[in-house]
């Protein structure tokens, strides 16, 4: 059984207690809010005064509402594989994994996810850890949790795991940064994923280094199902119309060999496939995808994700130092 560590900073015994100066003190007013503290004081034995202080000194931030309602996974394919597999990336990617080479080999022997998908991951996730997370997830999650009502469920309860996360290792609530979602780390965990996924020697707790990461991206992928050696993709030529019965871009619907031969899509499939379809500014592009392009997709549901991050990752793997292996 592996053993989970999580991807943390031990900080000062002060960590809960917030500095910031532009909160209002308007989130901790909401019915809402306060309901949630004393859901947390009587289920979760929370201190109230300490989610008092907290929620006083929430930032409003409406931006994290734009931005989810306007995601890059909205944008056309060319446009979005244009920020995710260029040279660069592809390029930093190379380097990423010539300098990790044993620990991404170790990885792969205990998870049985390849490297390349691995450093892919983080490529397009943060680019391998460079880029700068410049929202407080405390900021984040509650605005969305208690702002945003089309996933109100899903953030209320993202918000919960990142308090119990701060209070179980006496972290810094200040100095903890991510995306406008709330995701965290160069993997971009949501916190439900790290208290669920995370896996790190204890030698080594530093939340912002991509080395700690790359077991905690494989171990998620093995507990979602990856399947050693199975393909991803199978590119294919767009039907001039989506077939009868079949449904695109939709991991809840995979298609026979029968199936995907009967709908032209395929003649010599051997195994069920999802159907792929992309839509770019000169046109679809067209895929079957497997088994593990799914998996992916449980990381973020996008196909344009997924698909960038398989595109990624067959670029890192064409090169001299994928091989390369201890």
């Amino acid at each position: 059984m592996i053993k989970h560590y999580f991807l943390i900073t031990t900080l000062a015994v002060s960590a809960l207690f917030l500095t910031s100066g532009h909160a209002d003190g308007g989130m901790l007013k909401k019915p809402e809010v306060q309901a949630f503290i004393q859901e947390m004081v009587t289920e979760d034995h929370f201190d109230r005064k300490t989610l008092e202080n907290i929620f006083r000194q929430v930032q409003p931030m409406p931006e994290v509402i734009q931005r989810m309602q306007h995601p890059a996974e909205a944008f056309p394919w060319d446009n979005y594989q244009n920020l995710f597999v260029t040279k660069k990336r592809i390029d930093n990617g190379i380097e990423f994994l010539s300098s990790r080479q044993a620990l991404l080999n170790q990885a792969e022997k205990t998870y049985h996810v390849p490297g390349p998908i691995i450093v892919a991951i983080l490529g397009v996730e943060s680019n391998y850890g460079t880029h700068v997370m410049k929202y407080r997830a405390i900021d984040a999650l509650s605005n969305l949790a208690f702002n945003y009502p089309s996933r109100k469920t899903f953030f209320l309860s993202e918000l919960k795991s990142f308090l119990e996360l701060t209070r179980k290792y006496d972290l810094n609530i200040n100095q903890i940064y991510g995306s406008y979602a709330g995701a965290i780390g160069p993997a971009q965990f949501m916190p439900d994923s790290i208290m669920s996924y995370a896996v790190i020697s204890h030698k080594e707790l530093d939340l912002n280094n991509p080395d700690n990461w790359i077991n905690s991206i494989a171990n998620y992928f093995l507990k979602k199902g990856w399947k050693v050696g199975e393909p991803l993709v199978t590119s294919i030529q767009c039907p001039a119309t989506t077939p009868k019965g079949i449904v695109p871009n939709s991991t809840k619907h995979f298609y026979s060999p029968q199936q995907l031969q009967e709908a032209k899509l395929s003649n010599n499939s051997k195994t069920d496939a999802m159907f792929i379809e992309l839509k770019s500014q000169s046109g679809s592009q067209c895929w079957l995808g497997y088994h593990n392009f799914a998996v992916i997709m449980r990381y973020n549901a996008s196909p344009l994700y997924a698909m960038a991050v398989v595109q990624l990752s067959e670029k890192i793997a064409a090169s001299p130092e994928a091989s390369q292996k201890n």
